[in-house]
């Protein structure tokens, strides 16, 4: 068996589904393990999780923690990976695309910086110890997906925020789950 990747960027066709089935089956292999699920979106598949598992002890291993901007992600990234010796664990974010945006309208005058604080980010995901997942619901690029918003004559790209899930998948993912 091959070494599991340090950083993957998931695309789930059912996200409910494959992300309790994911965090169910890695909870279940090791009592010591636990899950730090980052979200923009309060998107965490409770019911879904309920649904698979009778096992309550496994809701206690489970940290959900909600994030609205990159700084906010970099300073609770910062403190679990410090604290990375205490239990082994899974990072999963879900909605980092979101994150990107909020910083962007709250940081309009200093874009670079939010992708230096975006590659500090996925640099500590990459070198945490037991691996990192970024949950994507972009597709990702074979053409130029194009749709029309409105009334509107103009024709707009459906790929919101691809070219951050691009960026991150080309330059920090070890894999692409899909």
């Amino acid at each position: 068996m091959g070494k599991e990747a340090q950083l993957s960027l998931w695309i789930p066709r059912d996200f409910n589904e494959q992300c309790s089935q994911y965090i169910h089956d890695y909870l279940c292999e090791e009592a010591t393990h636990i899950v730090y699920y980052i979200d923009s979106i309060n998107s965490f598949p409770i019911h879904d999780l309920q649904r698979i598992t009778k096992d309550t002890a496994i809701f206690d291993r489970i940290q959900m923690i909600t994030c609205l901007d990159m700084v906010e992600l970099q300073s609770i990234v910062l403190r679990i990976v410090k604290s990375g010796g205490e239990m082994e664990g899974k990072i999963i974010i879900h909605g980092i695309d979101t994150m990107m945006t909020n910083s962007t309208i709250q940081m309009s005058n200093n874009k670079d910086q939010i992708y230096k604080i975006l590659n500090h980010i996925l640099l500590q995901l990459r070198f945490y110890p037991i691996g990192s997942r970024i949950i994507s619901e972009y597709t990702p690029a074979v053409g130029t997906a194009k749709r029309r918003r409105g009334n509107d004559k103009k024709w707009n790209d459906t790929r919101l925020d691809n070219n951050v899930m691009e960026y991150i998948n080309k330059y920090y993912c070890d894999e692409e789950v899909i």
